[in-house]
């Protein structure tokens, strides 16, 4: 499929990116993810009110697309997951040790720098491949899986000078 080209100006460049992927969007999000199709509907449009705001910035419309797609999709589970369940939430907290680890863990990122934090939190908080760090870093995937590791690799480095130091 040829790619619509959002980046000339005008509301008609735009309609003919959503309606080249609006559907396929859909359902990506519906049969990949599960999600209710009204809700991958709204979904899809919160998408591409986001990709309003850059698509001048855009190098490539359908990986961004699929990429914030599914961005959205996870997103999704997450907030509803923690609406349905935040007493079940609480209680997983629960013990004292569980808040120090939090605290310790929010630390010991506040101590690496911010480029590595960032990968970091995007791999392991927010549960992004290094595929999809890539598009969002706007990277190659090999390089975005470097970073994840150096960021690990400089985290556990972080972590063995506290251990020193207590």
């Amino acid at each position: 499929m040829t790619e619509p080209l959002a980046r000339r100006s005008g509301d008609d460049a735009v309609a003919e990116v959503y309606a080249a992927y609006r559907q396929f969007l859909v359902s990506l999000i519906s049969k990949k993810f599960g999600v209710p199709v009204d809700d991958a509907l709204g979904l899809v449009h919160e998408v591409f009110l986001s990709f309003l705001r850059c698509r001048h910035e855009i190098e490539n419309q359908r990986a961004w697309l699929i990429a914030a797609a599914c961005n959205a999709a996870r997103g999704y589970w997450l907030r509803r997951r923690t609406d349905e369940e935040p007493l079940e939430a609480a209680d997983n907290v629960g013990t004292t040790f569980d808040v120090d680890v939090i605290v310790r863990v929010a630390e010991l990122l506040r101590r690496v720098p911010q480029r590595w934090r960032r990968v970091l939190e995007l791999h392991y908080l927010e549960g992004h491949s290094t595929r999809e760090i890539a598009v969002i870093l706007r990277t190659t995937p090999g390089y975005a899986e470097k970073l994840v590791h150096e960021g690990l690799r400089r985290a556990r480095a972080a972590a063995a000078g506290e251990a020193r130091c207590t």
